[in-house]
């Protein structure tokens, strides 16, 4: 009972977080354009184009690496399946959790048996998080730059500790905006808070929406380049039949 009591609190508490959520973010946007004019936003920009080149090349360059490495097959084709009918969803719903469906769908098209599937997808979902990884672990390094901590170990320990804490992060929209402070307090990055947190609002939709693309799609990838059909007829067949359904 206590721990469900507990539970609750913290969903309402979240809730009510969220609410804020905006209100803030335009609080922070008002106040950055004060203080640096609209010279600021072309900052804001950069990090943007920073974190989501990142986020992409995880997408489009290291999972189709993965794949090639575990299926022995072509990459090309069932990448562009992947970005139209698992990243593309995501990218638009913001939720791991929402695109379930949508990587169930995909798998089953490539020959992935539905009992393994069914594991997989729902536990990538909840633990597989590497665009939050990427988002907490270049926001990170970016602090430790600028505060001249940023040697190799230091950023290689920050970006270990962000694949781990952004486990944390699944199920909660701008769930790295919660870790976030308490990762810059762990590296000695407090007084850069108030800065990062402030890009970071600023920026979120785009990076929220591109992480989560990165999110979904690489549980569905991952699971067709382990368990999909390696034969062209295996492929044909389950085409075939997802075509029916």
């Amino acid at each position: 009972a206590l721990v469900e009591s507990a539970g609750i609190r913290l969903m309402a508490a979240l809730r009510c977080y969220l609410k804020l959520l905006p209100a803030a973010v335009f609080c922070l946007t008002v106040g950055a354009l004060t203080r640096g004019g609209f010279s600021s936003l072309g900052q804001f920009g950069a990090v943007a184009l920073l974190v989501s080149g990142v986020t992409l090349t995880g997408l489009l360059v290291i999972n189709p690496i993965v794949y090639k490495l575990f299926a022995r097959r072509p990459v090309r084709g069932v990448l562009l399946d992947l970005l139209e009918h698992s990243a593309y969803p995501a990218f638009l719903s913001r939720s791991s959790l929402a695109n379930i469906p949508m990587n169930l769908a995909f798998c089953r098209r490539y020959g992935v048996p539905d009992k393994v599937a069914s594991i997989t997808i729902p536990l990538g979902a909840a633990f597989n998080m590497p665009g939050a990884a990427v988002t907490l672990s270049v926001y990170v390094s970016l602090a430790l730059i600028g505060t001249g901590m940023g040697d190799w170990g230091t950023l290689a320990a920050a970006a270990m500790c962000s694949a781990l804490f952004s486990m944390a992060a699944a199920g909660i929209p701008n769930g790295s905006s919660v870790l976030l402070p308490t990762l810059l307090g762990l590296f000695g990055c407090g007084d850069s808070t108030a800065a990062v947190m402030t890009a970071y609002f600023v920026i979120s939709v785009l990076q929220d929406s591109v992480g989560t693309a990165l999110n979904s799609s690489s549980d569905a990838f991952l699971t067709v380049a382990s368990a999909g059909g390696h034969s062209k007829a295996d492929r044909a067949y389950a085409k075939l039949k997802w075509l029916c359904h």
